[in-house]
């Protein structure tokens, strides 16, 4: 496992879902941290050689010295593995120390009206020319709040991300006000400054590519493309709208920007909706696929018990209310193979398998489409004959039991030998206040009857009653041992 797998230690692969983009994101992590450590560096070398042959737009002699001290420590502070990687001593007096001065700055501005402070720092370079420009409340607040962020990830990291972004708003508008041309985004903030902290923030952001906020939007779902094409739209959408704009002479320039952003929005809908539908669809389709396996068993492809006890069986008639009623009765077959360890012990296991197919398929060709046919365990089927009371259900069981014996059959030692099914038969009826769970004990009971008087017959539990609690053991009704 390579070493930069290890840092998204689960996020390769989860299910369908791919982890790419999170790798993709620490390998531009620690390429940005090389850019903003070389930058910085580079930025106190010009300083200290007061270097002017740079372009205008590039002029390091707008950055102060102030400045400069935070943003190199802040580099140093965020370098990858071979800096302060995990949360040293070292590391945390660094951010502490770029907040003080921030905080300093920012109390100097404010309250002190001078440049006392700044001056002190100007000095420790080396630079007396008065070219450069104070550190401005923009940056000093934006390297404050990155460094605190910074400072709390180990900590309070959901805290930490939201500082961490707050402090990228600042270069972000920065940066705005310079392709722009519009000092009043930028401020005393030079393009060095903006670029350095935009490269230093976004790769102190792209730490926390396993934080719950950022995990899912770093992933190869559906979700996740849709959400970084969204951004991507509404980030180059609405940069063109204030091109424009701020380029047009024109007197409806804000309501165009207004109209801009509405279609901007609309037209990110109208490329993200059919994305949209296709993963609503898709979940769907595996919420479907999900409960199908839930409720069918793999081997007859008949419902399961789960599925039977989440059933709402419903009449085809309607009373005032509107709504649809329950039916009336239920017949209730319980059926069981006769013998069937036997099968599986001569034959196999594959060949108890086969029998239990297609004693499912016969089953199912021989009711009705409102019928349900589940294998209730093992060898045992159940089937819930809705509107039919436990006389109809008796014929029904009487059709299915001779069908089985004549048309299924297993190999024993390469000769054909009969299916037989023991059954038992009663109705629900919840007006009787017969329920569910007192057909199916019934059920149960006048099977293991049939059971008992021989097996491959139908035993209707309303007809035995007595037989069945005086003249059987009461062990041999509940033993589900019997074959």
């Amino acid at each position: 496992m390579s070493r930069m797998r290890k840092l998204v230690l689960g996020f390769d692969q989860v299910g369908s879902v791919g982890f790419g983009p999170a790798l993709v994101a620490l390998k531009l992590q620690k390429i940005l941290v090389t850019l903003g450590t070389t930058g910085t560096i580079g930025l106190v070398f010009f300083l200290n050689a007061d270097v002017h042959f740079l372009p205008s737009v590039l002029n390091v002699n707008e950055t102060h010295g102030l400045t400069a001290m935070c943003l190199v420590l802040l580099a140093l502070a965020v370098m990858g593995r071979r800096g302060f990687r995990k949360p040293t001593h070292m590391r945390d007096i660094a951010f502490a120390l770029i907040a003080s001065l921030a905080v300093l700055r920012i109390y100097e501005a404010i309250f002190w009206h001078s440049l006392l402070f700044s001056s002190g720092v100007e000095a420790l370079f080396g630079l007396t020319s008065d070219q450069h420009i104070p550190m401005g409340l923009n940056t000093a607040v934006s390297l404050f709040l990155l460094s605190t962020g910074a400072f709390m990830r180990h900590r309070l990291p959901s805290l930490s991300i939201v500082m961490i972004l707050s402090g990228l708003v600042f270069p972000s508008v920065s940066a705005l006000g310079f392709s722009y041309q519009h000092q009043g985004l930028y401020g005393q903030m030079s393009l060095v400054t903006t670029l350095l902290l935009l490269t230093l923030g976004a790769s102190e952001l792209l730490l926390f590519v396993r934080s719950p906020l950022l995990k899912h939007f770093l992933t190869t779902s559906s979700w996740g493309r849709m959400a970084r094409l969204q951004l991507l739209i509404v980030i180059c959408g609405a940069w063109l709208i204030g091109i424009l704009a701020i380029r047009s002479d024109f007197d409806g320039a804000a309501e165009a920007v207004v109209g801009g952003v509405i279609w901007l929005f609309l037209v990110t809908m109208l490329i993200t909706g059919p994305l949209f539908e296709r993963v609503d669809r898709d979940r769907r389709a595996l919420e479907r696929e999900l409960t199908r396996k839930a409720n069918i068993d793999p081997l007859t492809g008949l419902w399961n018990r789960r599925a039977v006890r989440e059933m709402q069986f419903l009449g085809t008639s309607t009373d005032d209310t509107g709504r649809v009623p329950k039916a009336d009765h239920i017949g209730v077959i319980m059926a069981d193979v006769d013998m069937f360890k036997r099968i599986n012990d001569v034959a196999g296991h594959c060949e108890g398998d086969k029998v239990l197919r297609n004693i499912a398929r016969v089953l199912r060709e021989r009711v009705r489409g409102l019928d349900v046919v589940a294998r209730w365990g093992g060898e045992e089927f159940l089937i819930l004959l809705p509107d039919l009371t436990h006389e109809k259900a008796m014929e029904v069981a009487q059709v299915l039991r001779v069908a089985v014996a004549s048309t299924v059959t297993w190999s024993n030692n390469g000769q054909p030998e009969s299916v037989t099914l023991s059954i038992g038969v009663t109705a629900m009826n919840e007006k009787a206040g017969k329920t569910l769970e007192i057909a199916l004990k019934d059920a149960d009971h006048a099977l293991y009857a049939a059971k008992s008087c021989g097996r491959n017959r139908v035993v209707m539990y309303e007809d035995t009653p007595h037989r069945v609690s005086k003249n059987m053991p009461r062990g041999l009704l509940l033993n589900h041992s019997v074959h």
